[in-house]
């Protein structure tokens, strides 16, 4: 019975490994799995999404997207960052999805979250917080206070000037 078992779990990680090849990056409840190939191996990388439930409670009127936008919109004003230039930014990078992830094929690694944090240009923003608007938020401020400027991010200068 327990070789029965094994064999099943065995078919079913088989299964999840080639849907994965297939689809490189799947978000599934609230982990993101992204799968990297090479020719001689294959990288799995597992990402615990941690959702904010609490946003959602406090505003259950709101749908998510307006509770993440007042937020951003509220901390980057104390901040004294310009919200059309914020709005446009997060509009042209992300569409407001705190998930979004854009792997791209120059090997310029992978942009995570909101602001579409680059994992090679920001290997300081783990994934925990890329995914995690609220922190993503305090990066985003503080590289735009340190540069003084949107002009990192493609979708600001490609929509927004």
């Amino acid at each position: 019975m327990q070789t029965q078992k094994t064999q099943t779990k065995v078919k079913q990680e088989i299964a999840l490994l080639i849907i994965l090849l297939f689809i490189p990056t799947i978000a599934i409840g609230n982990t993101a799995v992204r799968v990297e190939k090479s020719i001689n191996s294959i990288n799995i990388t597992q990402v615990n999404i941690k959702r904010h439930h609490e946003a959602d409670k406090a505003v259950k009127s709101k749908p998510r997207k307006q509770v993440i936008m007042d937020y951003v919109k509220n901390e980057t004003e104390k901040a004294g960052l310009k919200w059309k230039d914020v709005k446009c930014l997060v509009d042209h990078e992300s569409n407001w999805d705190e998930y979004a992830l854009l792997d791209n094929s120059n090997g310029a690694g992978v942009d995570r979250g909101l602001y579409q944090f680059s994992s090679l240009w920001h290997p300081e923003i783990k994934n925990k917080d890329a995914f995690d608007y609220k922190k993503s938020t305090e990066y985003f401020i503080k590289i735009v206070k340190q540069d003084r400027n949107y002009h990192q991010w493609w979708g600001y200068r490609n929509g927004c000037q």
